[in-house]
Order: C-alpha cells, then sequence, then structure tokens
C-alpha cells in the first residue's frame, strides 16, 4: 500500500481532479462530513457534481490549473493524465499529490472494521446489498459502492458506525491499497488478464489481497478458481459461502416462486436459521445474497434484520 496514517496530518483543504466520477463521490461524501474542505473539478456538468454543489463543495468546470492553489492535497482519478494542467501545476508549486485508490486506502483506515468485497463478478451488487442490510438493520456503515444504491440515492455515504463496505476492484491491483477486517472473496474468473498475464498471476493478486484482512475472510465455497486462491491465504478466521455441503453458510431447499425471482434457506452450524426471499432476479444473486448474510451475520447483525435487508434489495447501477 502507498498511503501512511499522516496523509492528511495538517492537511484541511483537499482538491478533486475528477470529482464527478462516481469513484470519487463517495470519497468527497466521507471526507466532507469528517470536516475537510474539499473542492473539486471536471470537464462536464452531471448529477454527482450537482449534488457535490448542493453540499456546498466548489467545483470547477473544466480543469483549471488555478483551481489548486490554496490546496493542501490533490486527489486524481486514474483517467487524470500526468500533462492535465492541474497535476502540472500541483507539481510545480509542491502541493502533494496521490491517486484515488491511495485515498481510497487511507479513508477505508479511518474505520474500524473495514468490509472490503472482491471478486471477478457482482462486486456492485453485493455491496450494495450488504450496505443496505446492514443499514436496515440498524447500523451505520460507511460505503463506497460502484454504483447508485437507490436506498442511499448515491455511490456511498459516510457513517458514524465502525464499518465500512468498499467495492474492491482488482484491476491494476488497486485493492492492495486496502486493508480489510473482513475480505470478501465472491469468485475468481478470467477478467484483466491483458495486465495479470495469466490466471495464476489473478488468483495470486486475489491471494494477496485475502492476506491483508486482519480477521476473516469470506468466500465462495463452490467456485473452484476461489478454492485454488484459498489454498495460499492465511488469515485468523475463512468463512465460506455456498450450496456445498461443507460450506459454513449454505443454501438449502432452493426455489422459484416467481418467474426469473429464487428463494432459498440458510444453514448455519447444523441448522437452519433464515429463509431469504430474494428481490432481484438471477441465480447469481443467491450467492450475493449468501455473501452478504455472510458480513453481516458476523457483524453482529441478528438474521431476522438480515432477511430483511436482503429481500428489499432492488438492485444498483
Amino acid at each position: 500500500m502507498n498511503w501512511d496514517k499522516s496523509l492528511l496530518e495538517g492537511k484541511q483543504r483537499l482538491h478533486f481532479i475528477g470529482c464527478g466520477g462516481s469513484g470519487m463521490f463517495p470519497i468527497i461524501q466521507i471526507l466532507h462530513a469528517a470536516g475537510y474542505t474539499i473542492t473539486g473539478s471536471d470537464v462536464n456538468e452531471g448529477d454527482i457534481i450537482n449534488y457535490e454543489r448542493g453540499m456546498g463543495i466548489e467545483v470547477t468546470i473544466p480543469h483549471t490549473a488555478a483551481c489548486v492553489h490554496g490546496a493542501d492535497l490533490v486527489v486524481y482519478s486514474a483517467a487524470i493524465s500526468p500533462e492535465n494542467p492541474e497535476r502540472k501545476e500541483a507539481e510545480a508549486l509542491g502541493i502533494p499529490c496521490v491517486e484515488r485508490s491511495v485515498m481510497l486506502g487511507y479513508v477505508t483506515s479511518l474505520y474500524a472494521a473495514p468490509i472490503c468485497v472482491a471478486g471477478t463478478h457482482g462486486k456492485t451488487s453485493t455491496t450494495a446489498m450488504l450496505t443496505q442490510t446492514l443499514l436496515m438493520a440498524g447500523k451505520d456503515p460507511a460505503a463506497v459502492i460502484g454504483g447508485k444504491l437507490p436506498f442511499i440515492d448515491g455511490y456511498g455515504r459516510s457513517g458514524s458506525g465502525e464499518t465500512i463496505v468498499v467495492e474492491s476492484c482488482e484491476y491494476h491491483n488497486t485493492f492492495f491499497e486496502l486493508l480489510p477486517h473482513t475480505a470478501v472473496l465472491l469468485n475468481v474468473d478470467a477478467d484483466h488478464l491483458e495486465f495479470f498475464g495469466n490466471m495464476e498471476n489473478l488468483k495470486a493478486a486475489f491471494a494477496k489481497f485475502c492476506n491483508a484482512a486482519t480477521d476473516t475472510v469470506i468466500y465462495n465455497g463452490d467456485d473452484t478458481k476461489t478454492l485454488d486462491t484459498m489454498k495460499a491465504v492465511r488469515v485468523p478466521n475463512t468463512v465460506s459461502f455456498g450450496e456445498g455441503e461443507n460450506c459454513d453458510y449454505r443454501a438449502v431447499n432452493v426455489r422459484e416462486p416467481r418467474p426469473g425471482f429464487f428463494a432459498f434457506d440458510i444453514v448455519f452450524e447444523g441448522c437452519i436459521i433464515a429463509c431469504v426471499t430474494l428481490g432481484v432476479p438471477g441465480r447469481h444473486h443467491m450467492y450475493n445474497a449468501l455473501a452478504s448474510f455472510a458480513a453481516a451475520h458476523r457483524a453482529g447483525c441478528a438474521p431476522e434484520d438480515i432477511v430483511e435487508g436482503i429481500g428489499a434489495f432492488g438492485g444498483a447501477g
């Protein structure tokens, strides 16, 4: 990881280049709520820009070198070129600059129990489902989601609880900036091989991410490539989910009460502890729900509250 605990020490005004991006907005929300003075810039107007201005944040369109004047730290998205006028001006003035994933890692570290959701498929849906479930269960998590969650009318939120739920992307190994308390590994499949080169490198990257977890890894016990990945994982606790008999959180009695929408019971420690009816179509969401259930259960939520939250989830995008 490229951040340290003193990243924001003595800093008050933070400037975000590319502040209109869905990945930047939750970080801005969290730091704004923490009392930092935020400014930003982007190339186009949009809904996120409107939200930020509504929060009292000064946003400039387009990128302009003078925007960084007076900033203590500049944060830029991965899409921002080193030739961007604001980055060049900041460097000329000696203002520290960090990429978004570095700041995300730092922000995540502000919470005692980060839950970081990774995997080739289902990250956005599971991060959103888990966030909504924790909120409905009476928790107050922060969240960084790669899609808009209608329940919170946004891509993330600041929270007063000890938990932050973070969508954790493997591309360019950006999830190496995170230090999870709980890592969730949904699945491992061939993707971004132009960066990783081969499946072995991809599995090694997911294993490294999981090994950063300080407490628990929750993983898909039915997915062969995930099981291969977990062979290299050494953390205090590992918890599996799936339909297989060896899974800790196991889906049984799977049924389809209406076309495309699934329901199932969850067995844990030999007993049925919940009956889940999904509010989103597709059998794949059963696995997202199992991962969300396991994470929320380990975070101290009662099964009946978790079931209500999962059932009320209508998707994110």
